[in-house]
This record gives structure tokens, sequence and C-alpha cells, in this order.
């Protein structure tokens, strides 16, 4: 049942308006900019909890695009390093 919902969601989220996807999704994703998930991790590692941050849709084919996303996580990195921030960052080999 679970495989049928995921199905039916899957093609209907392009039709979606983005404005109802980001009520949904507010709650999962830290922010639209590394400097916005930065601050919502501050936040929830005030609150007592740990983080894990990730770059949605980093999956490619392009080697000009892997070195982009490479870079960016690096960024994300250095900045979790310089905050002391309670976060890790999932990375997906593509």
């Amino acid at each position: 049942m679970l495989k049928i919902f995921n199905s039916f969601i899957s093609s209907i989220i392009s039709i979606i308006p983005k404005p109802i996807i980001w009520l949904i999704a507010k709650r999962y994703v830290a922010g639209i900019t590394i400097q916005q998930a930065l601050e919502k991790t501050s936040d929830l590692n005030n609150k007592g909890y740990e983080v894990t941050l990730d770059i949605l849709g980093e999956h490619t084919k392009d080697k000009k695009v892997s070195e982009e996303i490479t870079q960016q996580y690096c960024a994300i990195l250095n900045e979790i390093a310089s905050k002391k921030l309670k976060c890790n960052i999932s990375v997906k080999p593509t």
C-alpha cells in the first residue's frame, strides 16, 4: 500500500504548486540556502538536537556539476567546523 502511495505522490509532484509542497516539506528541509540550513542547525543544536545536512537533488552524471556540488559540501563542512555545530553531512556518491 505504501509503495502505491509513494508512486502516486511521485507521479503528481510536478503539478503541485510549490507553496503547497513547501508547506509539507518545510518541517524536513532546513532551508533553501546553505546559510538558512546552518541557522536552522544552530537552532536545533540549541534545543539539544544533532543534525544531518544534505543537498537535495545532487544526483548527476555531469562531471562539472558533481565538482560544483563537491565544493558546496566542502563549504558546508567548513562552516560546520567554524561554527562548532553538532552536525554531519549525508553524501550520496553519484
